[in-house]
């Protein structure tokens, strides 16, 4: 697999999802057992229910295990005057005025709830290698959305 880059947020924030995850197999096969002790499988919907679970966890263990083994963690070696993974970028709404803040991650730990955007994003594509003071131009399904770039901290 190729390598995948992310902060060192990120890797951290991974590395605590997967143990918690991993830490949920007993209950998960608990909850199997006891759905299963009721012995009509016929129409079970906690049983169906608890296997379920178990194969969304395992499936995202499974992802996280192969994040984590092909992650290199980003340095912000770089350009610091540019925007690059790991920078955190305050935004100024031209049309609103409002001021966003954003830092630019990889896919995996992208989360714009808690300011984490995504590099892949089309927000994300259009601040890389950008300096402070430029405008962007965002497609979005309301409209074109105009930023300008008020600061850029690496």
């Amino acid at each position: 697999m190729e390598a995948v880059t992310l902060t060192s947020e990120g890797y951290q924030e991974l590395k605590a999802e997967l143990s918690a995850l991993q830490g949920e197999r007993p209950g998960i096969a608990d909850d199997i057992r006891k759905a299963a002790a009721d012995k009509d499988f016929h129409e079970n919907a906690p049983l169906d229910a608890a296997k379920d679970h178990q194969g969304m966890v395992e499936a995202r263990i499974r992802q996280l295990e192969t994040i984590l083994k092909s992650a290199v963690v980003t340095t912000k070696k770089g350009d610091s005057a540019k925007v690059i993974l790991g920078s955190t970028v305050t935004l100024q709404d031209l049309s609103s005025n409002e001021e966003l803040r954003y830092t630019l991650v990889n896919p995996s730990e992208a989360s714009p709830s808690k300011g984490k955007l995504s590099i892949d994003s089309p927000t994300g594509k259009a601040l890389l290698s950008r300096r402070q003071g430029e405008t962007i131009a965002v497609a979005a399904p309301a409209g074109t959305l105009h930023y300008r770039i008020a600061r850029i901290d690496n």
